[in-house]
């Protein structure tokens, strides 16, 4: 075993594969490339980091000549590795631990086909073109991005983008200027709540798997798919992506942002506010669509007078059959309170039958919907009825009603019926 300790650089010099296979411990220092195609023992041989430490990769500008990392990479828990690529140069092998990596590409032929799927750390790239010549499984682990980096999905050694799915546990970054571009980047699987400040362009589609949110302040223009957890969009300048976004079964939209286009599918949420307590409005640019089983969340606080979650809206909304959930934060409703969900331009549209979460406001009260395509508005309404009781006695002949005044013959599901001119729970 090769042990390197200290604060100095140890060149590996010899020209072609070195041979010594009881595994490199880096404990600090740096460990180099004193050649173009010189290897730091076997290509089964395992870098173990156990300190905090740097590899450097020989410094060449070659298409046939190109420095080549084979090795698995160790980084423990606690401890930082950082690598220094050369011009081209292509990062292959494994990587393993729970610790942090950094790296950044000088130039723009660095590859990465890296095996990550056992990776639980964060990676970094710090600088330059992160270049990802192989689809990469990081759904254990962080990728992070600094300044200025463009990060795609590439042919090695070519200056094509290729479309490609890589997932990722958890993105995140604070630099604005960073950059998704080509492919499919699954994100999320870790459950945590993240952060992506930076751009995802129209090469790239960004797609939240796993629980807990990521926040965008970045302005894109890629499509936006969720498929679990929430999407926070939260750029208040522009719109967060001029994408489509598809709130999909299980998924959920908030924040009080702009964005463009969005789309809600049957058990997917959209909802708005600044945060978890305030309220607050999400301004949608282009259109609005809510597919049967698509909820609408507002949350409405307010005693003298209620303030909601609500959508600005410049496009169309065209709702088929939504849920609404207005959840009362503080107090109750009382008769002639207006939660006014939809302003803007944008005219509304409603087709089939709303649901509503609850199902009455409190009881001897009713939601009314009546002027919601015209001024995007719910009204809280005494029930001209009210139920007095419930009725276990179906069986005599009455006069039986639906809630929508049709005549029934006899009742054969349960629900709200109107029975003698009395609302009866059966």
């Amino acid at each position: 075993m090769l042990v390197k300790t200290g604060a100095g650089q140890l060149n590996i010099t010899y020209g072609g594969a070195n041979t010594w296979s009881g595994g490199t411990q880096l404990v600090a220092g740096t460990l180099a490339m004193g050649a173009w195609n010189t290897t730091f023992g076997a290509a089964t041989s395992k870098i173990e980091v156990k300190g905090n430490s740097t590899i450097r990769v020989f410094d060449q500008n070659s298409t046939s000549a190109v420095p080549t990392i084979n090795n698995t990479i160790d980084v423990m828990k606690g401890k930082t590795l950082t690598i220094e690529t050369g011009k081209r140069c292509a990062i292959r092998g494994k990587l393993t631990g729970a610790g942090n990596v950094k790296i950044s590409f000088p130039y723009v032929r660095g590859d990465v086909y890296t095996n990550m799927s056992a990776f639980e750390g964060v990676f970094e790239s710090t600088g330059g073109q992160l270049r990802l010549a192989s689809a990469i499984d990081l759904s254990k682990g962080t990728l992070k991005l600094g300044a200025g980096v463009y990060a795609a999905h590439v042919k090695g050694g070519s200056g094509d983008e290729q479309v490609l799915t890589s997932k990722i546990g958890s993105l995140v970054s604070t630099a604005t200027d960073c950059t998704l571009a080509s492919g499919n980047w699954n994100v999320g699987y870790l459950g945590n709540n993240d952060t992506y400040a930076g751009m995802f362009n129209s090469a790239a589609t960004l797609n939240k798997y796993g629980e807990g949110d990521l926040t965008l302040t970045g302005s894109s223009q890629g499509k936006v798919n969720i498929h679990k957890g929430r999407v926070l969009v939260n750029n208040t300048s522009a719109e967060t992506t001029t994408g489509a976004i598809t709130v999909n079964n299980g998924g959920f939209l908030a924040g009080a942002g702009k964005t463009a286009t969005v789309t809600v599918k049957k058990g997917g949420v959209i909802s708005a506010g600044k945060s978890d307590y305030v309220t607050g409005t999400m301004t949608i640019t282009g259109n609005l669509s809510v597919n049967m089983g698509g909820v609408v969340y507002s949350r409405v606080r307010g005693t003298s007078s209620t303030r909601n979650d609500a959508f600005n809206v410049a496009g169309r909304v065209a709702l088929v059959s939504p849920v609404f959930r207005l959840e009362r934060v503080n107090g109750e409703y009382s008769e002639g309170d207006e939660i006014k969900l939809f302003t803007g331009d944008g005219q509304v549209t409603l087709s089939g039958e709303p649901q509503f979460e609850p199902a009455v406001p409190k009881t001897g009260y009713l939601w009314d919907y009546s002027t919601l395509t015209t001024d995007g508005t719910i009204r809280v309404i005494a029930d001209p009825v009210g139920i007095e009781g419930i009725e276990a006695d179906a069986d005599k002949d009455h006069d039986i009603f639906d809630v929508s005044g049709r005549k029934l013959r006899n009742v054969t599901n349960k629900g709200v019926y109107i029975i003698n001119g009395k609302k009866v729970v059966k």
